[in-house]
């Protein structure tokens, strides 16, 4: 159908975005980290909710290699907020957790806003 298309072109130029940029610059950088997170938003709007973990576990290696915990703090409770909408709570508050200690240790305020929305949630959807 004609919305499944449309729903699936923002993947697709996100995807496309990320293999140019790859190609240009090589895999480890900034801007791939940030293609990463987009993309995996793209997929949790699309309820694709493994792809879009996929892309946040590749955007947490390059964190790691890049040794960026400011952006390190966001990706995990984004993480987290995907395993809330799976129903993983135990999973979400340990990423969520994780998230607000990264925030906090880095000084990344939206690290730590991210991760205390995410906890929210997750006290919300307990109740």
């Amino acid at each position: 159908s004609n919305k499944i298309t449309i729903a699936l072109a923002p993947k697709k130029s996100f995807q496309e975005a990320y293999d140019t940029l790859v190609e240009v610059y090589g895999r480890i950088n900034e801007e791939s980290i940030t293609i990463l997170n987009n993309l995996s938003v793209a997929c949790v709007n699309l309820e694709e909710y493994e792809l879009a973990k996929k892309y946040l576990m590749d955007a947490l290696e390059l964190v790691k290699e890049l040794k960026d915990t400011a952006q390190e703090g966001v990706l995990q409770a984004n993480l987290g907020l995907i395993y809330l909408r799976e129903g993983l709570i135990a999973k979400a508050k340990e990423a969520c957790s994780l998230a607000w200690r990264i925030g906090k240790n880095s000084k990344n305020l939206d690290a730590v806003e991210q991760a205390e929305y995410c906890l929210n949630e997750i006290k919300s959807f307990v109740q």
